[in-house]
């Protein structure tokens, strides 16, 4: 039970994770559509509703699954650190994990593209993103306007938390039937 006073309140939980809901949605959403064209070619609408389907059940488990590192900076770091300020905090580490991550996709096409070397510098992000965090929090300014617009942010929760629970509802009536 001592871990769960370490945790933000839900509402702070929620404006970031509506930033990483943001970014990784519309991340899919984009790509989708660059594809989508060619699909028309080749696929049923009930295929590419399905693809859809997919890829926001993996997107719910991903933001989710992204959500877990702020939230375990807030239990692992002292509460003045990071808890104090965790909006703003949160979503620079996870902003940065996430531009990380869209940067390593763009770097290859094919399994022998693969950057190995690239991924090795993962906690050196990770540890930049905390540092920087932890400057952006002591600037007021930035503090506010990064809290603004994640809370501005979390009307996308509204839409990809039902749509996301729907996919995973016709996944499971796929796997059952």
């Amino acid at each position: 039970m001592v871990i769960f006073n370490r945790l933000p309140k839900l509402s702070q939980i929620a404006s970031v994770y509506a930033v990483i809901v943001l970014v990784i949605y519309i991340w899919t959403i984009l790509w989708s559509f660059w594809k989508l064209p060619s699909w028309l070619f080749f696929l049923s609408i009930g295929e590419i509703l399905t693809i859809y389907a997919y890829s926001f059940a993996t997107n719910l488990l991903e933001s989710l699954l992204i959500l877990c590192l702020p939230l375990g900076l807030g239990v692992i770091l002292p509460r003045k650190w990071f808890l104090d300020v965790f909006v703003s905090r949160g979503v620079i580490v996870v902003l940065s994990v996430l531009g990380f991550a869209a940067y390593i996709l763009t770097q290859f096409n094919s399994r022998e593209d693969y950057p190995g070397n690239i991924i090795r510098l993962f906690p050196i992000v990770l540890l930049a993103s905390l540092v920087v965090a932890f400057f952006v929090g002591r600037v007021k300014f930035l503090t506010r306007a990064i809290d603004f617009i994640s809370e501005q942010a979390t009307v996308f929760l509204f839409i990809s938390i039902p749509l996301s629970l729907l996919a995973l509802l016709v996944i499971l009536v796929r796997v059952i039937f």
